[in-house]
C-alpha cells in the first residue's frame, strides 16, 4: 500500500509540475524548452549562496528602462536549471557583462545574432563539475549547459529582448541557448586566462565575450605548432567578419573577466582594473 501511495504522489506531482511548465510557456518565460518553474523555496535556496542584497541592480539596459537585480537572476537561474551552488558563477557572469558596458548597449539587439560566450577558471570549474575537456560546446554536461542558459534567460525575461521582439538576430544561432566551458589549465601549455588577466591562480572567476558563431578548426595529420597554426589562420581567413566583441585599442577584442564570490560582493575597482587588460586570446 505504502509503494502504491507514493507512486501516486509521484504521479500527482509530476502532472503538476507539467501545468506549471505550461504555465510557464504561455507567458512567454521559456527559451523554447522547459523551465524549472521558480517557486519561492527554490529562489530562496539560490539566495542563500550570496549576501548580496536581493534588490541590488546587477545590470541596466537604460534604452529598454530595463535592469536586472539579485533576485530577479536568482529566478531565471532556478527555471534555466541550475544547481543552487552555480548561483555565484552567474552572478558572476552578470557582473562581467555589465563590466563590460555590453549590457549598456544595444549589440544584444542586433541583426548579426550575437550570443554571449562564458569562460570558467579556478578551484570551482571541478569543484562544480564544468567541463574543460571534451565535447565543451556540445551538451550533456548541467553546469556548461544551464549556468550558460540562465544568463540568456535573464536577457530575454528580465531585460526582454526575446526573439521577434527586441532580439533583431536575422539568423541567430545556437549558442543563443547557452555557451559556456571551462578552461582546461591542467593540460593547457599557456598560463590561464584569469591569471593573464590579472586575477591569482587560486582565484575562481567568469570571462565574458560576445560571439557570433563557432568555427570548427582541425589538424589531424601533423603534431607540428607551425602547421597546426596555418591550419588555424587559414580556417580564420575564410569567415568574414570575424570581429566577436566590441573593438578596443589597436584592433583588439576585450574580454571581461568577474571573480566569482560566494556569500561576498566582488571588488569593482579590481574588476574593472582586470577586465581592461584586452587582448584577443587565440588557441
Amino acid at each position: 500500500m505504502a509503494v502504491v501511495s507514493r507512486e501516486f504522489l509521484a504521479e500527482d506531482a509530476a502532472l503538476g509540475a507539467r501545468e506549471l511548465i505550461e504555465y510557464c510557456y504561455a507567458q512567454g518565460w521559456t527559451d523554447g524548452l522547459p523551465v524549472v518553474p521558480p517557486i519561492r523555496e527554490f529562489v530562496d535556496e539560490f539566495l542563500a549562496t550570496t549576501d548580496r542584497d536581493p534588490d541590488e541592480v546587477l545590470m541596466v539596459q537604460a534604452h529598454l528602462d530595463r535592469a536586472c537585480t539579485v533576485r530577479q537572476a536568482a529566478i531565471n537561474a532556478v527555471m534555466a536549471g541550475c544547481r543552487a551552488e552555480y548561483f555565484p558563477v552567474v552572478l558572476a557572469a552578470v557582473d562581467a557583462f555589465e563590466a563590460s558596458g555590453i549590457a549598456r548597449t544595444n549589440l544584444m539587439q542586433s541583426t548579426t545574432g550575437q550570443a554571449e560566450i562564458l569562460i570558467v577558471n579556478g578551484p570551482l570549474r571541478q569543484q562544480l563539475g564544468f567541463n574543460s575537456t571534451e565535447n565543451i560546446f556540445g551538451p550533456g554536461d548541467r553546469a556548461n549547459a544551464t549556468v550558460g542558459r540562465a544568463l540568456r534567460l535573464i536577457i530575454m525575461n528580465v531585460l526582454g529582448i526575446r526573439p521577434h521582439e527586441f532580439d533583431q538576430s536575422t539568423q541567430g544561432t545556437s549558442a543563443k541557448y547557452a555557451c559556456c566551458f571551462a578552461e582546461n589549465e591542467e593540460d593547457s601549455p599557456w598560463e590561464p586566462l584569469h591569471v593573464e588577466r590579472g586575477f591569482p591562480r587560486d582565484a575562481s572567476t567568469v570571462t565574458l565575450q560576445m560571439m557570433r558563431s563557432d568555427l570548427y578548426v582541425a589538424n589531424i595529420s601533423t603534431i607540428c605548432g607551425a602547421w597546426v597554426s596555418c591550419t588555424r589562420t587559414s580556417t580564420t581567413q575564410l569567415k568574414t567578419h570575424s570581429s566577436t566583441a566590441p573593438p578596443g585599442p589597436n584592433g583588439s577584442c576585450w574580454l571581461w573577466p568577474a571573480l566569482v564570490t560566494p556569500g561576498s560582493q566582488p571588488s569593482a575597482r579590481r574588476l574593472r582594473s582586470a577586465a581592461r587588460s584586452a587582448a584577443t586570446r587565440l588557441r
